[in-house]
């Protein structure tokens, strides 16, 4: 009697827990599939709104996209920031700016040119002549070439700064700035005839205002020539009254 009852016993506590992990189990089937079924929103989707730079889909790229962007818009507000240092002689604070730019956009062609301008008119000319070099190689425009040619001709590299002044003129023949320094470069190099030709192309350019700036030393050479002499003449009958 005593074992049949035991035995009725633990038969009753084996079923009792089976039905109760059973039921546990069913509860933890249902809240899974509740889960999956209610549309909750992921997280990084709410990122794809208003400003923010991720995306659920690739969003590394969006990222580096987003700080490429927002890198090119500082450096643009500091080469503005440059330029208005630069435009009030303040050359130190400008330079700092239009570096801290180039370190931002390193190959921006304004940040080139001004730094450039810059080394240029506090007479680091090797300086100069590097960056100007860089520029030509981002942007081979009249004015690039103009800059390179100058500071070459700073560091006395005469022939050289011919060959660069010839490429700037090929591209903008009507600027009387690069007539002028291909006649002063020819005339300190003892070519006359190329100095005093280059010399009348600028002469044919800006007409009597030839005259304050045929007081540059470079043309030195040439002032005795009366081929000069003429064309002086010429320019200051032009005069206004």
């Amino acid at each position: 009697m005593n074992k049949s009852l035991s035995l009725v016993i633990a038969l009753t506590v084996v079923i009792i827990i089976t039905v109760v992990l059973t039921y546990f189990d069913l509860m933890d089937m249902d809240r899974k599939n509740a889960a999956k079924n209610l549309s909750i929103p992921d997280p990084a989707l709410r990122l794809t709104r208003h400003n923010q730079p991720y995306s659920k889909a690739g969003s590394k790229y969006r990222i580096e996209q987003w700080n490429k962007e927002k890198m090119a818009s500082e450096g643009r507000q500091f080469i503005g920031k440059a330029y208005l240092f630069y435009r009030n002689g303040k050359l130190a604070a400008a330079e700092e700016a239009v570096r801290t730019a180039l370190i931002l956009l390193p190959q921006d062609n304004n940040a080139l040119a001004l730094l450039g301008r810059i080394l240029y008119e506090t007479g680091r000319y090797d300086l100069a002549e590097q960056v100007f070099r860089e520029q030509v190689k981002q942007r081979k425009s009249a004015k690039a070439y103009n800059n390179l040619g100058e500071a070459m001709a700073r560091l006395g590299k005469y022939q050289e700064a011919i060959e660069i002044f010839n490429l700037a003129a090929e591209r903008q023949p009507s600027s009387a700035t690069i007539q002028l320094n291909l006649a002063g470069l020819h005339s300190i190099s003892g070519n006359k005839n190329q100095a005093l030709q280059f010399f009348r192309q600028a002469f044919s350019i800006l007409g009597y205002k030839v005259v304050p700036v045929a007081h540059d030393p470079a043309l030195d050479y040439i002032r005795s020539e009366p081929e000069f002499k003429q064309i002086i003449k010429s320019a200051k009958q032009l005069q206004p009254q």
